[in-house]
């Protein structure tokens, strides 16, 4: 269930054997008499059962053991006391502290979705994170160049927001190795999520990815799937994606003036022919990908937000995409 991935420094890659290929890595880092996790799984129950197993397998390898998140999503930290020690100390950013502590960010997405088209009858309710879990850890929350140690290694934090609004990335520096989280993947790219206010999750992750050039890796290790050639290459496939996803959708606008953004995520991200089929689960995804890339057309003033009694629509804006 261990497959070593690096030699020095000695990393290892846990996945659950009922894991898919595209479900998150969690990564182990052993040095001088300490293990640290990142990015352990959280609700999976196989797999936390398993890397239970696997710890204890390990535990004459190490005397201390420490967790770094790269991100949390609203699943939170509800299930990390099932397999970790009392008071274990967990790195974490501090704009993604709020799921920690039990914040349910679903209440304002279920608000907002609403006024953006979402049918009222339909409800999605992501897991909220068991408040008590807090009193069986140690968290301390980091931010951009904060220092995470591990026996004789220190790992760099880098502030990328864009998947989710506490996302980072971590650095060995000297060694030139970069866990990535859901930032950079190979295989897919990551959903953009709604943030509070007019704040363009789309926005934030392309500055990230442009502010990732600024490092050279010679290993990545990404949350999801393998590491599969050129690091900067990419950088700006992801880039060109983001930015074609981004002419899509204002071509949907500009197609089908006055649709809401609930209407619109059927043909921005939807791909069977019946929607009413769509798991609730799905439809919450869809609408949230939707939204994040409306919020930065409409940011930019290529789409334009009318609020009516039915709720907000969407209209062509003063800006034509094309424009520079």
């Amino acid at each position: 269930m261990l497959e070593q991935v690096c030699e020095i420094p000695a990393v290892y890659r846990f996945r659950g054997s009922e894991q898919k290929e595209l479900d998150g890595n969690c990564y182990v880092l052993f040095s001088g008499g300490e293990l640290l996790l990142i990015d352990p799984p959280v609700k999976e129950e196989a797999a936390c059962r398993e890397l239970a197993a696997v710890l204890e397998e390990q535990q004459d390898k190490y005397q201390r053991l420490r967790v770094a998140f790269t991100h949390l999503h609203g699943e939170g930290m509800g299930r990390i006391p099932e397999y970790l020690p009392c008071g274990t100390t967990i790195y974490l950013c501090r704009q993604e502290t709020l799921f920690a502590k039990g914040e349910d960010p679903c209440q304002y997405l279920n608000r907002r979705f609403r006024r953006e088209g979402y049918p009222k009858e339909r409800k999605w309710r992501c897991h909220r994170p068991e408040e008590e879990s807090a009193a069986y850890i140690h968290q301390i929350p980091v931010g951009e160049g904060d220092i995470i140690p591990v026996g004789e290694y220190t790992l760099r934090c880098l502030y990328t927001p864009g998947h989710t609004l506490g996302h980072i990335c971590l650095f060995l520096e000297q060694e030139q190795l970069l866990f990535t989280g859901d930032t950079v993947l190979w295989d897919a790219m990551p959903r953009m999520a709604v943030w509070r206010g007019k704040i363009s999750a789309v926005e934030a992750y392309l500055d990230s990815l442009e502010r990732l050039k600024e490092v050279s890796p010679v290993q990545v290790f990404p949350g999801r799937g393998n590491w599969k050639g050129s690091f900067s290459a990419r950088l700006d496939v992801l880039i060109r994606q983001c930015y074609f996803r981004l002419l899509e959708l204002y071509q949907l606008v500009n197609d089908h003036p006055g649709s809401s953004a609930y209407a619109l995520s059927e043909w921005f991200v939807h791909c069977k022919e019946d929607w009413s089929d769509t798991a609730e689960k799905q439809r919450w995804y869809a609408m949230s990908e939707t939204l994040a890339h409306l919020i930065y057309l409409r940011n930019c003033g290529y789409v334009s937000a009318v609020r009516g009694k039915q709720g907000i629509v969407n209209m062509p804006g003063n800006r034509r995409l094309t424009d520079s």
